[in-house]
């Protein structure tokens, strides 16, 4: 599949950029790097704050241990764009006091827990219809690395089972540090 970019050009006249869909890859790689050669930090900071994680899956956790979920399918060209996999859990009381959880696995380029995955984890209730309910609702939030810098693709599965762990893991008293 071709994506067709109409480029105007200074003179007014109109310039056609056909781009097949496995060299999206480059030219976004190659967009980015023309940015940082040109030192608009800002410039480069904006556009990759919107593409610094991909989202495959949110869950909310019910309380038999089943996992609800929604997926999200992604080229793989967008998939390319990221190395690591995050398992991210949000613990939460619910209108009655109950405790629950809703997460999210997806794909980013950073693989350890800093200001960048905080962010992520934040604009995340913001991508995700289920964990739109989040959003102003106090919550611990957990992230793990799933798998940083893997040449092949994970399951559906082995992202849900991670995502399940790290539920079980936040419940019991060798907790990961939450956020």
């Amino acid at each position: 599949e071709n994506l067709t970019f109409v480029l105007t050009l200074h003179d007014g006249s109109k310039c056609e950029l056909v781009v097949n869909e496995l060299q999206i890859e480059m030219l976004a790689r190659a967009i980015i790097h023309a940015i940082n050669n040109a030192e608009m930090r800002e410039l480069a900071l904006r556009i990759t704050s919107l593409l610094d994680f991909l989202p495959l899956y949110d869950v909310d956790c019910q309380e038999n241990g089943n996992l609800e979920y929604d997926t999200y399918s992604q080229p793989e060209w967008k998939h390319n764009l990221f190395d690591h996999y995050l398992a991210v859990l949000y613990r939460f009381k619910d209108e009655s006091g109950k405790e629950q959880f809703s997460g999210a696995v997806v794909k980013t380029r950073e693989a350890t827990p800093g200001k960048e995955i905080e962010a992520i984890t934040r604009r995340m209730l913001d991508f995700s219809p289920r964990l739109k309910k989040l959003a102003g609702v106090p919550c611990q939030v957990y992230v793990r690395t799933v798998a940083a810098n893997n040449a092949q693709p994970l399951t559906q599965d082995q992202c849900l089972r991670a995502l399940h762990h790290l539920r079980v893991q936040s419940t019991s008293k060798t907790a990961p540090q939450a956020k």
